[in-house]
């Protein structure tokens, strides 16, 4: 649940500030469409993964962000700039090798 929260905030601040993420994104020579694409994959992903709907696959995703992340912005600053987001790479990689939870919306529905 703390890994979705904190890609549901991180992508609620792409998208609430969706001209600096484009802009940011551009100045790195990324593709501006993954702007657009990582700030949904985060938000939407993160409720996503809070209901317990395609928590692995979600995780995966996030799994692929944080190595960009790491790439193209953090890995250049070094260790203790890119703490967080190996933090959150480990995080998204468990969740994504671990069974899925009790809790889902599927299993609460019965199905």
């Amino acid at each position: 649940m703390a890994l979705a929260i904190v890609f549901i905030h991180a992508g609620w601040g792409k998208l609430t500030h969706l001209g600096a993420t484009v802009q940011g994104f551009s100045s790195m020579g990324i593709p501006v469409i993954l702007a657009y694409l990582v700030a949904a994959i985060e938000f939407l992903g993160g409720i996503m993964m809070l209901l317990g709907i395609w928590t692995t696959q979600i995780a995966w995703f996030f799994v692929a962000i944080m190595i960009g992340a790491i790439a193209f912005v953090h890995g250049a600053q070094g260790f203790v700039a890119s703490q967080f987001v190996l933090t959150l790479l480990i995080a998204s990689l468990a969740v994504a090798y671990l069974p899925v939870g009790k809790y889902t919306y599927k299993k609460l529905l019965g199905r």
